[in-house]
């Protein structure tokens, strides 16, 4: 009774009987009770449901607009609409247990929360405002007393009118056309009426049915309107003289009323309607009416039209025959013959037989042809096989002759046969003449090659010498099919063997590394033997889990592979661990249970991530677990610490631990002075010095961040998490450049940061969550990158930056055309760039670091610059509560000569590029460029971050050591921050100095001067610094 049995509607569905079985039996197995929806249950409550709501549709208006108080409140009535609400809520709870037919995968789903949530998203609201019960609810507040219910005075006036409007709460019950439609398109699909040509009738009739229910509707609404407004004496009803007659005389007065409406005829009504609420219903019901109407005749239109398909198609080729005989001015007879010639052949109706046979089965088409073959009555086709009848019949192809025709001639090549099935024929020889007719044939000479003369001879045995080399050509075809098809046979068995005797060994490895009483020792698995190859090759060598050796030993493993019969994957992992030892066999053992069910790729992706390590990770790992403090301040070690670790990729936990492994002993010993878990390492450095150095550290984290290098593939697919930050990062340090046309992150110098920006967008398009906010970056980069050229003045730029997105990027075409005429006009302040403006862009990039920091919030660096951030912000504001004019003017030309200094920061000229490097390409990787990473989550306020914290560093440095202090006077503030005293060397200045000198040797000061960043210092400081290093031993 649930389940699915096998009828017209499943066969559509699953497609064969034994689909229909497999999901019988899946359906008897759920644990939870489903409905199946093409089961015999679900198909008759279908049809009732069907019937009860079609009742609704028609007797609710009827009840809202003609049925007297006293039948309104009857018990009849009122039973009826309880059983009515009673089986539709008993239908809504059902809907829940009924599975669903996915259109997609062409599967039931029989899982509860997955039918929940569907129906939760589509039809469960709609359904259960229709079976609201609000007119139950006011008058059971009636009968109990608390809403009034006196019939005299004002009092009865209200209650007239609370009446009408519970009267009028039914009609939400009509939003059960919702379901009634529903059930009609579900009832065709579990009966199979959804296709073929019932479907279109169903579909005509559905629509007749529409229209008559919704003829139905506006005569009630006709009455109902009236007797809302009590009669008025200008309404319809009153003009008519309508009052107090019969029910069914006012209905069909109101139907006819409507039909009239609705029709655009002048029967309905005597004159206009005074009152406006009937104005409007008259109103309606013709818009309704008009485009019923339209409907009407656009379906009888479609169906005549595809009724006719085949004579409409022979008029156009008769029409178009007709043009060409115009135009070739051809006799009237020919033309008279040619057409002749169509009627005859189509018989009006123009079809192609061949391709109608094409689309036919084999046997369907054969039984089509020996119906069409059945008039040819041919004596020796009594006597012959049918197989070689049906290929005959096959190779029969129909032609008519008109009358007078000459079908073949003395001297012609006979490669035909002819039957006659209707007509007469006459064969004219000089030594005989013959009439043939129905049933007779001709032509069986010529096809035994006894032609007119020898040329027609010599034609038809060369025709039959290619014939034979082409079935020559087809048969040594089927041998090599034949013999490949047996060479496949023999692998496939070989291969079985070997797949039962890799199972046995990789079973014995398993008991193997599993085995407590022994140590875990790597079985070995044979090589399949094979046939041998021209160059044998060796099998790889021990690996033992070195980074450098890790390339090497997988290239072994695949050339070994290859030269080898093809094996499973289970063989090759099998064959790999065998070859492991020390650090990577106890890999392989710890993992072993999680690897047997994997592919060989994931294996071998899992195996590079855990010893393929590059180069730069491996080196930045090295120094953080060397980098000790030493001498230097927890705030110097701090900053260091951050520089290298952004290029390591260890999570926060990681991080922590080394940090405070490398502290001194004296700090680790400090009870106040324990890093927490969830503490960033800037702002403990900050904690223990008591002064704001961490504000210059973290600046400098952040740009050591932004430096960090990135690899990205050529597909611009990001492998991991921590390249997806790198790219980021390269994003952010071309979007804070946009305006700075004097950058170039691209050897290219033509390439503007913003277009630079808009490539690594382009690699970002997985990382981003949102597909519209990354659409919406894009506008904004497409039209920035010209803008902000023609706001800086450079016309010549913009136009070849225009032509670079043209050209380079799949520039919308519609955009293209409005920055054309943005380009044309040349206004920089035209609406199209202050629609997509600049901050608008930031604002954008910020919601996605927003965004991608809420998915990753793991990043230690990020959230340290956001805290160190938020209370340098904070000090700014307690300090500008009390503002001095002085303060004012200091912090005013410190800002200025950090703005100054801003685009100097550091060269960027061919430092970033979107460039890909291959891993296997060594002269991509000799040229190894910088791409910046993520820095902060305030990302899109980047500058004006540094800007505030440098601003802050040059503040304080006025203050004493032991706390905050008072800002001194107007010229000596001045004087002491521009003439501060001898500085000391600090150790990154050291650091930056021994780097320099390593990349670029000494004497080349002013270069390393211009390369690293060494505050209010010049090349001549530089050089006596370098000879006081070499002097005390210190410059290695």
């Amino acid at each position: 009774m649930f389940l699915p049995s096998v009828n017209r509607a499943t066969l559509s569905y699953f497609r064969s009987v034994e689909a229909v079985k497999r999901e019988r039996i899946r359906a008897s197995e759920q644990k939870t009770w489903i409905i199946h929806p093409y089961c015999r249950f679900r198909n008759y409550w279908l049809i009732a449901m069907l019937l009860i709501t079609l009742v609704n549709m028609v007797v609710i208006p009827l009840s809202v607009s003609f049925f007297a108080e006293d039948v309104y409140y009857s018990p009849a009535w009122i039973a009826f609409t309880v059983v009515n609400d009673f089986l539709f809520v008993t239908d809504l709870c059902l809907n829940f247990r009924i599975g669903l037919a996915s259109k997609d995968s062409e599967v039931i789903i029989l899982d509860p929360k997955k039918i929940k949530n569907q129906y939760l998203k589509t039809w469960f609201f709609l359904d259960l405002l229709a079976v609201a019960p609000v007119d139950y609810c006011l008058l059971i507040a009636m009968e109990f007393g608390a809403i009034g219910a006196s019939r005299q005075g004002l009092a009865g006036i209200r209650m007239t009118r609370l009446i009408k409007l519970i009267r009028l709460f039914s009609l939400l019950r009509l939003l059960r056309i919702s379901k009634l439609l529903q059930y009609v398109r579900q009832w065709e699909e579990v009966n199979g009426w959804n296709v073929g040509g019932i479907a279109t009738f169903f579909k005509f009739m559905n629509m007749i049915a529409i229209i008559i229910l919704l003829c139905h509707w506006n005569a009630c609404i006709q009455f109902m309107v009236v007797v809302a407004m009590d009669f008025p004496k200008h309404s319809w009803v009153i003009l008519e003289g309508l009052v107090n007659k019969p029910m069914s005389y006012l209905y069909s007065k109101s139907m006819f009323r409507a039909l009239c409406q609705m029709m655009t005829l002048n029967y309905g009504s005597k004159e206009i309607p005074k009152e406006l609420t009937e104005l409007c219903v008259v109103v309606i019901s013709i818009m309704v009416g008009s485009v019923i109407y339209t409907m009407i005749f656009g379906r009888i239109f479609a169906l005549v039209s595809n009724s006719r398909m085949g004579e409409l198609m022979y008029d156009t080729k008769c029409n178009e025959i007709k043009e060409f005989m115009r135009q070739s001015r051809l006799p009237t007879s020919l033309r008279n013959k040619i057409m002749g010639h169509l009627e005859n052949r189509y018989w009006g109706k123009w079809f192609d037989e061949k391709d109608i046979l094409k689309d036919l089965s084999e046997p369907l088409r054969q039984e089509t042809v020996r119906f069409n073959c059945s008039s040819l009555n041919m004596s020796f086709f009594k006597d012959a096989e049918p197989l070689f009848i049906t290929g005959l019949l096959e190779l029969l192809e129909f032609e008519v002759y008109e009358k007078g025709d000459l079908i073949i001639r003395k001297g012609a090549l006979g490669d035909c046969m002819y039957f006659i099935e209707r007509g007469t024929v006459e064969v004219r020889a000089p030594a005989f003449s013959q009439t043939l007719t129905d049933g007779a044939y001709f032509g069986e000479y010529f096809t035994t090659m006894q032609t007119a003369d020898l040329e027609a001879l010599k034609e038809a045995i060369t025709s039959q010498g290619q014939l034979l080399g082409q079935h020559q050509q087809v048969l040594e075809g089927f041998t090599r099919s034949m013999d490949t098809i047996a060479k496949q046979a023999d692998q496939q068995a070989q291969m079985l063997e070997l797949g039962q005797c890799l199972r046995e060994r990789t079973s014995r490895l398993h008991t193997m590394t599993t085995s407590p009483q022994h140590n875990p020792s790597p079985a070995f698995v044979a090589a399949p033997s094979g046939t041998p190859t021209a160059v044998p090759v060796s099998k790889p060598n021990k690996y033992d889990g070195s980074p450098e050796k890790c390339q090497g030993f997988l290239l072994q493993c695949t050339l070994y592979f290859s030269s080898i019969p093809p094996c499973s994957n289970q063989a090759k992992i099998a064959f790999l661990t065998s070859h492991l030892t020390e650090k990577a066999l106890d890999w392989a053992t710890a993992v072993w249970e999680n690897i047997q069910a994997v592919s060989y790729e994931d294996f071998i992706a899992q195996f590079k991530a855990i010893f393929d390590q590059p180069h730069e990770v491996r080196a930045c790992r090295e120094m953080l677990t060397k980098l000790h403090q030493g001498n230097h301040s927890v705030s110097d070690y701090a900053r260091e610490f951050c520089n290298i670790a952004a290029g390591s990729g260890w999570n926060d936990v990681a991080l922590h631990v080394t940090f405070q492994n490398g502290l001194n002993t004296e700090i680790l010993q400090n009870p106040h002075m324990k890093l927490r878990r969830n503490q960033n390492l800037l702002s403990f450095a900050e904690l223990y010095t008591g002064s704001p150095k961490s504000s210059h550290s973290l600046e400098v984290s952040l740009d050591g961040l932004m430096s960090s290098p990135v690899i990205v593939d050529d597909d611009c697919h990001l492998q991991d998490v921590q390249q997806t930050k790198r790219t980021i990062c390269c994003f952010l340090s071309r979007i804070t450049d946009g305006k700075n046309l004097d950058v170039h992150y691209d050897p290219n110098s033509s390439i503007t940061p913003l277009m630079s920006a808009l490539q690594v967008w382009e690699c970002l398009k997985t990382a981003v969550a949102d597909t519209s906010l990354h659409d919406n970056v894009r506008v904004l980069l497409f039209v920035q990158s010209v803008g902000v050229c023609l706001e800086m003045g450079k016309v010549q730029l913009a136009a070849e930056t225009l032509k670079w997105l043209e050209t380079e990027t799949d520039l919308p075409q519609k955009l293209q055309r409005k920055l054309s005429t943005v380009l044309n006009k040349k206004d920089a302040h035209d609406q199209l760039l202050m629609s997509f403006s600049y901050n608008r862009l930031i604002e954008s990039v910020s919601t996605f670091l927003d965004m991608f920091l809420e998915e990753y919030p793991s990043d230690f660096l990020l959230k340290a610059a956001s805290q160190v951030v938020q209370v340098r912000q904070e000090r700014s504001e307690r300090e500008e509560s009390t503002p001095t004019s002085h303060t004012s003017e200091i912090s005013a030309k410190i800002e200025e000569q950090i703005i100054s200094s801003e685009l100097n920061l550091r060269p960027k000229k061919k430092l970033f590029s979107t460039r890909s490097i291959h891993p296997w390409k060594p002269e991509t990787a000799k040229k190894s460029l910088c791409v910046p990473r993520k820095t902060s989550r305030l990302s899109h306020m980047l500058k004006k971050v540094l800007i505030s914290i440098k601003l802050e560093v040059s503040r304080l440095s006025f203050k004493d050591e032991q706390g905050l202090a008072s800002l001194p006077s107007d010229k000596q503030g001045l004087a002491s921050l521009q003439h501060r005293g001898k500085r000391m060397w600090t150790w990154e200045e050291d650091r930056h100095l021994r780097a320099g000198v390593k990349a670029y040797g000494e004497g080349k000061w002013a270069k390393i001067l211009e390369q690293f960043e060494f505050p209010e210092r010049t090349s001549v400081m530089l050089k006596d610094r370098w000879r006081t290093l070499k002097k005390n031993g210190k410059d290695f």
